[in-house]
């Protein structure tokens, strides 16, 4: 899906600044995000979805459709189950 991470942020109503407030990053790093510029970490992808509501593989399907298969319980537990 092609700017899922746009879609979602604003279905919550969210501006790019509440977002990157909400999941501890920078407002720049969402906007690019959301342009295609980066492929997040694993801890900045757990916390954008968690804020959102929603799988990390709902806003990043290529990237992390697998992802409980390569990271541990003891990580994902961490961050909040997906």
């Amino acid at each position: 899906m092609d700017n899922a991470l746009r879609f979602f942020r604003k279905k919550e109503g969210l501006t790019l600044q509440q977002l990157a407030d909400r999941a501890a990053t920078s407002k720049s790093y969402i906007w690019e995000l959301e342009n295609s510029r980066h492929i997040p970490g694993l801890h900045v992808a757990y916390s954008i979805a968690a804020v959102l509501g929603v799988k990390t593989s709902d806003i990043w399907p290529e990237n992390f459709n697998n992802t409980q298969r390569s990271v541990g319980k003891k990580q994902l537990s961490a961050v909040g189950e997906l």
